[in-house]
């Protein structure tokens, strides 16, 4: 009897690799969802936008087609004036002149884009020419408005 004492003081329920490996994961993977969705909306300032900015690029592989690529460059475009415009309210005209830069190369981007495609398929090109120049109107209507807000002789440079 003694020993049936022993024996069953003795046992521990016995927790399997299997289900700490899968907890593991399953906590890995709510870090970096939560930390993806948290850097979504980070500006320049942020310790997260390295994080965004990695995301990005992981969203723009899946861009396939040149119309695809193209509204992917014009959203980061809108996004980086929109960054822009948040780091000149924060008088950080440094990190607002790298948003502009990032503005001007998704751009550059995109007018490369509507370039091949004018090779290979003009009235998809036409329709993709048309969408830049929208977006770079509306762009340079918001940066126009941005300027009448500044006062900073740097930042008027920057923009």
């Amino acid at each position: 009897m003694l020993a049936g004492v022993t024996q069953s003081a003795t046992r521990r329920p016995r927790v399997s690799v299997t289900r700490l490996v899968l907890a593991a994961a399953a906590a890995g993977v709510l870090l970096v969802v939560g930390a993806l969705a948290a850097s979504a909306d980070s500006l320049p300032d942020s310790a997260l936008y390295p994080l965004k900015g990695a995301w990005e690029q992981v969203r723009g592989t899946f861009a396939f087609s040149p119309s695809d690529k193209l509204a992917f460059h014009l959203e980061l475009s809108q996004t980086r004036l929109a960054e822009a415009e948040a780091m000149i309210a924060r008088h950080r005209i440094d990190l607002a002149g790298r948003a502009l830069d990032a503005l001007d190369n998704e751009l550059d981007d995109a007018a490369q884009l509507v370039q091949m495609a004018k090779q290979n398929d003009p009235a998809a090109a036409a329709e993709m020419q048309s969408r830049l120049e929208q977006a770079i109107a509306t762009h340079e209507l918001q940066l126009a408005g941005l300027q009448g807000q500044v006062t900073n002789q740097t930042a008027l440079t920057a923009i």
